[in-house]
């Protein structure tokens, strides 16, 4: 398995409860128009 993946699985599975409810607040809002899935690593 890909180490991005890896690192992304472990801090999916680790969160926060300032994550949880930050990603709680993001699925059920669109901002700006945007979709935020937590599937789908993004890269800066």
């Amino acid at each position: 398995m890909n180490p991005v993946t890896q690192l992304c699985r472990l801090f999916h599975n680790n969160q926060t409860l300032s994550e949880r409810l930050l990603w709680d607040d993001l699925r059920r809002k669109n901002i700006n128009g945007r979709k935020f899935l937590r599937q789908y690593p993004s890269s800066w």
